[in-house]
């Protein structure tokens, strides 16, 4: 069960509202789930009842423009200093003193922002297939997947068309689709069915300019927290490479999931207990 909240968050054209999810349980073992770029909290759900049934108080975000929170009027507010921003008004208003962080994705990168931060409150991170480094083409394949956001009549068609987008997610069964389908799913006011994201969520990837590569391996010695590192073995986001680099002298695990890409949906328990298990024992 969780309770659905907001707060107000600054930007540059006056303030915006972030809604949250909250699954109640011990302030001192707080989690924050931080989702991918067109994802929402609500991807979370089911890790979070898991980690609520351990004792854990579970936070999920939906950031601008993407699931119960509001989009920006002005598509150059979608930037990390204003997430990062966003995510620091959040833990400040929640008195949050110290927590754990699960990012999937962008999300990853977002916590990976805040922990290099001197005195940062994350203890650890969970990196959901994503790392210092994203090559170009990586980048682009994202770039133009997230622009396309079309409408359906029905749900049967809207389902369909879901079911093919998130294949490389990996998912197991109808169940864990029809979730995502749901909570993914936004109607609009003519009674068509799309994806509840913003398409200028793209708009920081650079217009008609070229992609380059992301990289932040300049930054990666900043962050000093245990971590654990899901990746998605068909992933081409998280490179092996990239992965192996991520772990040289840190105090790093990684789990690999065969006949995923990017990046897992951290819904069957095969995936669930795993990131339950190291946060109850690392």
């Amino acid at each position: 069960m969780y309770f659905e909240k907001s707060i107000t968050c600054a930007h540059p054209g006056g303030t915006h509202e972030i809604i949250y999810s909250e699954f109640p349980g011990d302030e001192f073992r707080t989690v924050i789930c931080l989702h991918g770029l067109s994802r929402n909290g609500r991807d979370f759900d089911w890790l979070a009842e898991s980690l609520a049934n351990e004792g854990f108080r579970v936070i999920c975000p939906d950031m601008a423009g993407r699931g119960r929170s509001p989009a920006f009027a002005d598509h150059t507010w979608y930037n990390y200093p204003q997430y990062v921003s966003d995510m620091i008004t959040l833990i400040n208003e929640l008195k949050i003193m110290q927590c754990d962080w699960i990012g999937t994705s962008m999300g990853g990168l977002i916590g990976m922002m805040l922990a290099m931060q001197p005195e940062s409150v994350i203890q650890r991170l969970v990196f959901n297939d994503v790392g210092p480094f994203i090559s170009a083409a990586a980048m682009e394949r994202i770039k133009k997947y997230v622009s396309m956001n079309p409408s359906f009549p029905d749900w049967d068609s809207f389902y369909a068309a879901f079911r093919q987008r998130m294949k490389p997610f990996g998912l197991k069964n109808e169940a864990e689709e029809k979730f995502l389908a749901e909570i993914s799913m936004q109607k609009l006011p003519d009674g068509n069915l799309r994806l509840n994201y913003d398409t200028n969520i793209i708009a920081w990837m650079g217009g008609g300019q070229p992609i380059l590569d992301m990289d932040l391996w300049s930054l990666w010695p900043l962050v000093k927290q245990k971590m654990l590192i899901l990746h998605g073995a068909d992933s081409d986001i998280l490179g092996f490479d990239t992965l192996q680099r991520m772990m040289i002298d840190k105090q790093a695990t990684s789990v690999s999931f065969a006949g995923v890409g990017h990046a897992p949906a951290l819904l069957g328990e095969d995936q669930i207990s795993v990131v339950k298990n190291w946060l109850l024992t690392a």
